[in-house]
């Protein structure tokens, strides 16, 4: 048997491993494509192998809730073969998200910039919708809505041309966004619909789960919990099976708001309970989103004290304040007492002592990111 035979059949076994770890990843057997990516780097290979198993390492830990873990290994399969994040878009997509989900949008807009740019100038229209919506999620997150809705517009203006439902679905998704962080809860809804809408003609069933919750966070947002819920009730099932440890918290809490809405005190209670029950296995920037967001289920029900614990661990967890948000999210706050809810009333001047007594703490913990629209957005969007 030749050596040359011989170095086709390794080249072709680490082709075939390739292959069935990028299978296994889109069908979202993570165990098993981990193992086979790793399979590739503990074997020999060249800078290009190399390189593809770090990232498709990179886009399951970014799956899987681990963004520290998948900036690096997404780096490093950049740094191997010298080439730019420009000239990988699915690569630059997942790195961007991930410097989202740890709160540095700085490169993650630097990132989205340079594919933007690199796109219009290549006159790729594909790339151009995904990178302008991606671009204007973070710049929605840093509070620059001018610079934001101008991106957003380039992106609308190519809606008519793009057959992929997916990057139409981007479009609106990111709108959404800006709209939601303005505050403009109509607006926001609408596009949220028509992103829901576009996705449910596709078959990618993550996105569509993700789809539902964003609209019931519109409709949450609207004062709907009726329908919050029922998004939420047919989304998740679509997302169970390969929902990530924080995507799973996340259900659960908006599950709980929508009941505490409906004045199903016992529900929402019960759910943020078990919520709470599993914010240990989160990393400490999802951690602290995510103990803001069922500090404010406790609020809701007239829970001053679990509240404020759970405020104040935020705040641990997330020490850096963004002020614009904690801003905006103190708003739709004060907006949404002033609304009647069923069986609430009776709780709003408890649920106010709750946020007053958790001083800096709450706000601290509202600034780092409890919106229904902050970077965790950004990270489920399709």
């Amino acid at each position: 048997m030749s050596e040359d035979y011989l170095a086709t059949g390794a080249e072709s076994s680490r082709s075939d491993r390739l292959l069935a770890a990028e299978l296994a990843r889109g069908f979202d057997d993570f165990e098993r494509a981990r193992s086979l990516y790793q399979e590739i780097l503990a074997a020999p290979q060249d800078a290009v192998e190399r390189s593809q198993a770090l990232e498709g390492l990179g886009h399951l830990e970014f799956r899987t809730g681990h963004a520290a873990d998948a900036v690096r290994l997404l780096e490093e399969a950049l740094a191997v073969v010298c080439e730019r994040d420009s000239d990988r878009p699915a690569l630059a997509d997942a790195l961007g998200r991930a410097y989202a989900a740890l709160g540095e949008l700085a490169p993650a807009i630097a990132i989205y910039e340079r594919c933007l740019e690199h796109a219009e100038q290549n006159g790729d229209k594909l790339a151009v919708v995904p990178f302008a919506s991606l671009l204007a999620y973070a710049l929605a997150d840093t509070a620059n809505f001018a610079r934001a809705e101008q991106v957003v517009a380039r992106a609308l203006a190519l809606e008519a041309d793009t057959v992929d439902l997916h990057a139409r679905a981007r479009i609106h998704w990111s709108q959404a966004k800006v709209q939601a962080e303005r505050g403009n809860s109509e607006v926001f809804a609408r596009h949220a619909h028509r992103a829901l809408a576009l996705l449910e003609l596709t078959e990618d069933t993550t996105a569509l789960a993700m789809a539902h919750r964003l609209v019931a966070y519109a409709e949450l947002d609207r004062n709907r919990p009726e329908d919050a819920l029922r998004h939420l009730e047919e989304g998740w099932p679509l997302l169970e099976r390969g929902a990530s440890a924080l995507e799973h918290v996340q259900y659960r809490i908006d599950t709980a708001r929508a009941y505490a809405r409906l004045g199903r005190e016992e529900d929402a209670a019960a759910l943020a309970l078990e919520a709470t029950g599993q914010l240990g296995d989160l990393l400490p920037e999802d951690g602290g989103r995510a103990y803001t967001l069922v500090a404010d289920v406790y609020a809701e029900l007239g829970r001053p004290e679990q509240a404020q614990e759970l405020y104040e661990l935020a705040a641990e967890q997330q020490p850096e304040p963004v002020p614009r948000r904690g801003v905006r999210q103190a708003r739709l706050a004060a907006r949404r007492r002033r609304a009647p809810r069923p069986r609430l009333r009776l709780h709003e001047a408890r649920a106010r002592d709750a946020a007053g007594r958790c001083g800096e703490a709450t706000g601290v913990a509202k600034a780092a990111g409890s919106g229904g629209c902050s970077s965790i957005l950004l990270r489920a969007a399709p």
